[in-house]
């Protein structure tokens, strides 16, 4: 009987461990032993330090609401120990789209554009299981928050502003915003004032794909030079090198403004992601070379289904004056829960009414989600 006893007790403690390891919500089935630790949210433009993997078959699991389409940048740096990061990226059903596992290393970033719109978890862990350590975890949605309650660097910049910052902790990474329009060239300076943080400067269009990096290494400074390649929201990201320092910096952009020879539109967003209650704002603006133009103006909103809504009457016939630089409100709406989940397009074209001819186009996403 005691032997029968011991016996249910062993086995009582085997498949409870197992159903505790497998309600943590990661897709991932532990087996008894293994210890998983939920960390709970994790926020676009976050950094967590309150990582600790004391056990060689620990994981920790951390989990962020994502969209199709957007740029994911997760960050883990080492921070004490032997510990050898791992990143893993599991979508709302348990599939893992991706991972970042450099094996003897210090840190590991994963890059990955998402491929479904819900709850994702962030699954970490070290590379072989052999090691332990504390680390940090910084999670960057493209497009989405530049500042958390955590970290209030980063936000908007614009020419001829100086920014200050500070990059905290090895994973942090600090993100600034600009408009740019096609032919644009931005000179972006990144300084170190402090600490022995090595600069280094990633620039992202509003698809959420890398146009640009400047990363010189060991360097107190680093400047990005780059004649843009579209229309739209930039996303500037900031961080050290190697992911291993620490330090404060300045962050200086400077445009030089394009030479149209015919008038361009760029539609801009008061901002990418939106709930219910929230308004979209569709701002144009319309910028000219030295000779006046008559234009046809068309915009519209696609939906996720597909289907196109016009913003504007369609016909709608206007003169741009010489040297013409504005920006004008052109459609406002308040998000009633009603609308279809997922990512809207708001696009814009200006056309000579005459031949028809393209003169210049903009796309802008967004997403919105009850």
């Amino acid at each position: 009987m005691k032997g029968l006893k011991f016996f249910s007790v062993v086995l009582f403690v085997f498949f409870f461990s197992a159903s505790l390891a497998q309600a943590a919500g990661t897709g991932k089935f532990l087996p008894a032993g293994d210890i998983e630790v939920p960390m709970g949210e994790i926020l676009s433009a976050e950094t967590r330090c309150d990582g600790n993997i004391i056990a060689p078959a620990q994981t920790d699991t951390f989990t962020f609401n994502g969209s199709k389409g957007q740029l994911a940048i997760i960050t883990m740096s080492r921070t004490s120990g032997l510990l050898n990061p791992c990143i893993e990226l599991y979508d709302s059903s348990g599939k893992k789209e991706a991972s970042a596992c450099p094996g003897y290393n210090s840190a590991a970033e994963l890059d990955w554009t998402l491929l479904n719109s819900g709850l994702y978890t962030i699954v970490v862990e070290d590379d072989g299981r052999t090691d332990i350590g504390k680390y940090c975890l910084s999670l960057l949605l493209i497009p989405g928050p530049t500042v958390s309650p955590g970290d209030p660097d980063g936000g908007t910049i614009i020419s001829g502003e100086i920014k200050k910052g500070a990059i905290s902790s090895a994973a942090d990474t600090d993100t600034y915003t600009f408009n740019g329009l096609v032919g644009e060239v931005v000179k972006i300076t990144m300084s170190r004032t402090s600490g022995l943080l090595n600069p280094c400067i990633e620039l992202y269009d509003g698809s959420g794909r890398r146009e640009a990096s400047a990363c010189p290494g060991y360097n107190s400074a680093a400047e990005l030079n780059q004649t843009l390649l579209q229309s739209g929201l930039y996303t500037i990201v900031l961080g050290d090198d190697g992911r291993t320092d620490t330090g404060n910096y300045n962050l200086s952009l400077t445009t030089i403004p394009a030479s149209p020879v015919s008038p361009a539109l760029l539609l801009n967003l008061n901002q990418n992601v939106f709930h219910t209650g929230d308004t979209l704002i569709i701002s144009a603006h319309v910028v000219n070379g030295p000779n006046p133009a008559t234009v046809e103006v068309k915009t519209w909103v696609s939906l996720p289904a597909g289907s196109d809504i016009p913003i504007l009457d369609s016909h709608l016939v206007y003169q741009v004056p010489a040297n013409a630089d504005f920006t004008a409100e052109i459609f406002r709406y308040q998000f009633n829960g009603s609308e279809p989940s997922g990512d809207y397009l708001a696009g814009g074209r200006l056309v000579n009414p005459l031949t028809g001819r393209e003169l210049s186009a903009s796309v802008q996403v967004f997403n919105f989600s009850p």
